[in-house]
């Protein structure tokens, strides 16, 4: 038999893995799976301000985060019918990418604002350690955390006041000032009950994708949280949620944690990971099988025109060591692009993977790969 020792000039590739599900059950029997995935780190988390309803975007760790929650859906197999997310960028931008990322760019989606953050009034725009030297640490503590507490009311000056906006022109009075953390369960639970509820009874799969307080409201209403322990629930960014849900009741199956949360996060620890013969990089000198070369080719979409070849002639030998040894001067640089000249030269072709440059990779991608890219939208 024939074999080709392709020849990487660039060193060793990343090994892929296929990824398969650990022992712990994430799917319940008897239930409907309801995802919940609060938007990336945003510029406003990382720099430790009160957002509300700005409008701010991710940083590019929360842009990574979000790639990855749609990588980790996918290798655990779900598949969404439809997506619901607020209209804030953060969420909306976690939501593009994760279904991306997981191969979802044709479900429904639907926004609202009834998904969005928690709107902190005056507190909108200050800083963590301002809002602690104008109020006090324990008031701060009171509005942050404290179920009923509503903040001070944003007023019309407010460089940040939201009744300007046009998506919320239409509210007239629904349009909050600021709210209590009760006032934000309130304003979300008829969206839950009008539009998610009835898709999860229907048998339809569905994907959430909105913000801390958001989770934290519906997290209390499935789980009936204690107010007491709400107040520690702290929702971590770009990291999934799944809830089962029993498909009589709807209401939360499994274990509760020391707050009375059963949702379980869902990460990369979840999957044992193991070699994949075709998603593993080339190595140097490593001797493949021209079928097994031309799939991971085909993989990686890569354009082989005009790539050199090299032959070893392993008929005449029988062993691929002792062949390579023996026809190694023999060796001829052929052009791909002239096939009278590898039929002349009784050779099948080999790509040196290593040699192809970044363009010739990349000008037979999915334009929408580079597009979707974290730093590219």
């Amino acid at each position: 038999m024939q074999r080709c020792r392709a020849l990487c000039a660039a060193g060793t590739g990343a090994k892929g893995v296929i990824r398969i599900p650990a022992h712990r059950p994430i799917r319940e029997p008897n239930c409907y799976q309801l995802v919940l995935l609060r938007h990336g780190e945003s510029e406003w988390n990382f720099a430790k301000r009160f957002t509300g309803w700005v409008d701010v975007d991710l940083t590019e760790t929360g842009r990574l985060q979000a790639a990855r929650a749609g990588k980790v859906l996918k290798n655990h197999n779900f598949e969404f019918d439809e997506a619901h997310a607020s209209v804030l960028k953060r969420a909306v931008r976690t939501l593009w990418t994760a279904l991306h990322s997981s191969d979802h760019h044709w479900i429904p989606v639907r926004h609202t604002w009834r998904l969005n953050e928690r709107h902190y009034g005056g507190l909108t725009g200050l800083s963590k350690k301002e809002a602690e030297r104008e109020l006090g640490k324990d008031m701060l503590l009171r509005y942050r955390r404290g179920y009923d507490t509503e903040p001070l009311p944003m007023e019309e000056t407010h460089p940040y006041w939201t009744g300007s906006d046009r998506r919320y022109r239409d509210l007239g009075t629904l349009l909050p000032t600021g709210e209590s953390l009760q006032q934000c369960k309130e304003r979300i639970l008829p969206y839950w009950y009008e539009s998610i509820v009835p898709s999860i009874r229907a048998g339809r799969s569905v994907l959430v994708a909105a913000h801390n307080n958001v989770i934290r409201c519906l997290a209390k209403h499935l789980d009936h949280i204690p107010t007491e322990n709400l107040r520690d629930l702290e929702i971590p960014t770009g990291v999934p949620i799944v809830y089962n849900l029993d498909k009589e009741s709807l209401k939360p199956v499994g274990e509760p944690d020391k707050f009375g949360f059963t949702g379980r996060y869902l990460s990369d620890d979840d999957v044992e990971e193991m070699p994949s013969p075709w998603e593993q990089g080339v190595a140097v000198n490593e001797v493949l099988t021209l079928e097994l070369l031309q799939r991971e080719a085909h993989r990686l979409n890569l354009d082989l025109s005009g790539i050199k070849c090299v032959t070893d002639s392993v008929e005449k030998h029988g062993d691929v060591a002792s062949a390579s040894a023996a026809s190694a001067p023999e060796l001829k640089a052929v052009d791909a692009s002239e096939p009278q000249q590898l039929a002349d030269a009784g050779a099948r072709p080999v790509v040196s993977i290593g040699n192809m440059d970044r363009q010739s990779r990349t000008a037979q991608s999915d334009p929408l790969d580079d597009w979707m890219q974290p730093t590219g939208f």
